[in-house]
């Protein structure tokens, strides 16, 4: 009976522990949900949503995507808090859109901001890059393509969409067309004012606009006249007198002034009976030889190629002590006149016609624009006695809006002056001490050569560099599928040179070959000036379009002369096959493959051709030049200027020891080293120019500046 007892107890005891478990079992599954429901709601939410990358050129930007999948965090996950709705928008965030967002935020980081910041940041970091100007010029000009009609349809509500139309006022309207009105080239500089203008203030007026615009142009017009006292290097050119045409119409209304050449009655030579008379001269029917115009329009033709009658000034800021005077007998008067041979005309200031007594004018024969088409105004011109070249001549001068100059047509009566100009020797050498300077740039710059050659012989060095900094990375868009294009047929007569060039650079380390890649670009051939190739990718095949564009700026002309400005020397640098010094990442080298007749290659290095390359290797170049004064990098080329030869060689021992710390080489026979500046402070010399101008001008449709010749 006690062991049945004992029994009864156990068992009863174990009931009792089945139980407390199976409570708390329900008990833990009742707060179950309240503890997994908020993760299981985040990923659900998270899951649902894509991921966002920028690209304003087709219209991605964050509020368009923030838009469409707001309701899906803001209603969906309203349980959700502001933090985790924070980090659901950043991890949908791309990596590289994620970085720049969070470079811009530095020193704090993207999690210190609330999602209402984090939204408002984001629609402004990635917004459309189309100012609403522009957006409603495009849809003005919106056009049907011939394809599929209800796409059209929805573009232009789109495009009126984004344009805004529906919030323009008369006002905003009126300053629409009166920007788009401004489409002469000379009206560039008043257009941009006009549009910064309106984006900063949408609500401004026309009058408002007119006003604004124009008081900045005053201001600008004010600081140029700070500059003073100043003269100018001048040029005039001559061209072609043109008569005026006779208004059509008017002219067979009147009576002849002449008798009919053909048969010499009174009336016009379209309405003669006998219009076939040949003229034995010309052997050209409808007129005499008596009436024969071909003498008279030769002559007229030489006596007009001697006229001038468009004068254009072109001035650059210099101080006076920079240039030469001299002093003429003019009426018996002693008149202080500037050399300048770039002028054809001899100009007098109105200054010094009055100091003339202002003699009697006549009518103008030329008219005289400065250096930005702004016209100067002409009074006219008139004949005075000069004392030149030791005899008292006859000569003509015009009176103009500026300074007095001594042009060609009176040094000409000077035969010293004149064989001195003929003789090959810069007027410039005339009483300064230009032509010793020359000498002594030439010994200098030997000298610098030198010295930088024994400083820092690994930048000398033959051989292809490697930047030791960063490697350069190739991004592929999302919806990218590869490419790969069989190889081209190679001409038989540069097989030979093809196969030599693809040794070359595996040996060099530029390409590996490969038995399998699933992209592949074909090459192309490049004959250079000196008989060797230039071997290239065609990336245009594929990759190019499948790949992120690097968005880093290249530098415009403007930036560079800024950088430039008021230096005296200079040099340029320019790097040894300069991309190739750029070693890529592990993943990009699979993208950038080439197709040949020997095979699959790899490129180690980053190549020319990628669309993205002029933007990493401009990224570097900014980082090697960052924090030298008087520096500027533009691709492969850096230019160093200095004021004088010490600060200009301080600079460039800096440049050159960043080029050896990245590890970079380059060419010693393409740098050009101690340009000296042969005008004024803000002006470069045309060498100098001319250098930049050739890298620019096959990337950018820009003009630059020019140093014209004295």
């Amino acid at each position: 009976m006690a062991s049945l007892e004992e029994q009864i107890a156990n068992l009863t005891q174990a009931v009792a522990v089945l139980a407390q478990l199976q409570t708390q079992q329900a008990q833990a599954q009742a707060q179950a949900p309240m503890a997994t429901g908020a993760p299981r709601l985040f990923d659900q939410i998270a899951n649902r949503i894509p991921q966002f990358t920028y690209d304003p050129e087709v219209d991605k930007t964050f509020d368009l995507w923030y838009v469409r999948y707001k309701d899906v965090i803001n209603k969906d996950g309203q349980t959700l808090s502001d933090e985790e709705k924070t980090r659901i928008i950043l991890s949908k965030i791309s990596d590289s859109n994620y970085t720049f967002y969070a470079n811009r935020l530095l020193p704090k980081s993207p999690n210190d901001f609330t999602y209402t910041e984090t939204v408002e940041l984001l629609k402004k970091t990635f917004k459309s890059t189309s100012s609403v100007f522009k957006k409603r010029q495009d849809f003005l000009r919106l056009e049907y393509d011939g394809t599929n009609i209800e796409e059209y349809t929805g573009t232009v509500l789109r495009k009126f969409t984004e344009s805004e139309f529906k919030k323009m006022s008369d006002d905003q309207i009126c300053c629409m067309v009166w920007i788009s009105g401004l489409r002469d080239g000379a009206l560039n500089d008043m257009r941009t004012k006009a549009l910064q203008t309106m984006e900063s203030k949408p609500d401004i007026t026309l009058l408002e606009l007119e006003s604004e615009v124009k008081r900045l142009m005053d201001i600008r017009a004010d600081a140029k006249t700070i500059a003073s006292p100043t003269t100018g290097i001048n040029l005039v050119r001559k061209q072609q007198h043109k008569n005026p045409k006779q208004p059509v119409g008017s002219k067979y209304d009147k009576p002849p002034p002449s008798p009919c050449p053909s048969c010499k009655g009174s009336h016009w030579l379209k309405d003669c009976p006998n219009p076939k008379t040949e003229c034995r001269k010309c052997k050209k029917l409808g007129h005499s030889e008596k009436d024969c115009r071909v003498k008279t329009w030769k002559q007229n033709k030489r006596e007009e190629s001697s006229k001038v009658n468009s004068v254009i000034i072109r001035a650059a800021a210099t101080p006076g002590a920079n240039r030469i005077y001299r002093t003429l007998q003019v009426n018996g008067k002693s008149i202080r006149m500037q050399v300048d041979t770039g002028a054809d005309v001899t100009l007098f200031s109105k200054e010094d016609w009055k100091k003339l007594g202002q003699p009697i004018l006549n009518t103008p024969t030329i008219s005289v624009k400065s250096a930005n088409h702004q016209p100067i105004d002409v009074q006219g011109w008139f004949t005075c006695n000069v004392t030149i070249g030791n005899e008292e001549q006859n000569l003509k001068a015009h009176v103009a809006d500026t300074e007095t100059l001594l042009g060609t047509d009176w040094m000409a009566r000077d035969h010293h002056l004149w064989d001195l100009l003929n003789s090959s020797q810069q007027i410039n050498s005339v009483g300064s001490p230009t032509g010793s300077a020359c000498v002594y740039l030439d010994s200098a710059r030997e000298q610098l050569q030198k010295s930088l050659e024994q400083e820092y012989p690994q930048v000398f060095h033959s051989g292809l560099g490697k930047c030791t900094k960063l490697k350069a990375e190739i991004r592929l868009k999302p919806d990218a599928k590869p490419v790969f294009r069989k190889a081209r047929p190679v001409p038989y007569a540069t097989l030979a040179a093809v196969s030599d060039e693809l040794d070359r650079l595996t040996t060099q380390g530029v390409l590996a070959p490969v038995d399998h890649s699933s992209w592949a670009a074909p090459i192309v051939i490049v004959k250079k000036k000196n008989g060797s190739i230039r071997m290239c990718a065609d990336y245009s095949t594929g990759l190019n379009d499948s790949i992120e564009q690097h968005r880093h700026p290249l530098p415009t002309a403007e930036d560079i002369f800024t950088v430039i400005n008021g230096g005296k020397f200079f040099t340029q640098i320019d790097l040894a096959e300069a991309y190739l010094q750029i070693e890529l990442d592990d993943q990009s080298k699979n993208l950038l493959s080439i197709n040949t007749h020997k095979g699959i290659y790899q490129f180690q290095r980053l190549p020319f051709g990628v669309k993205s390359a002029p933007g990493i290797f401009q990224q570097v170049m900014d980082q090697l030049v960052n924090g030298i004064e008087g520096v500027s990098a533009y691709l492969d080329d850096i230019i160093i200027t200095g004021g004088t030869i010490e600060e200009h060689n301080i600079r460039l021992n800096k440049v050159m020891c960043r080029i050896n710390e990245f590890g970079m080489r380059m060419k010693l026979e393409k740098c050009n080293s101690s340009w000296k500046r042969v005008g004024s402070p803000g002006t470069v010399d045309k060498n100098a120019e001319d250098q930049i101008r050739r890298k620019l001008l096959p990337s950018r449709t820009c003009l630059l500046p020019r140093m014209l010749p004295r």
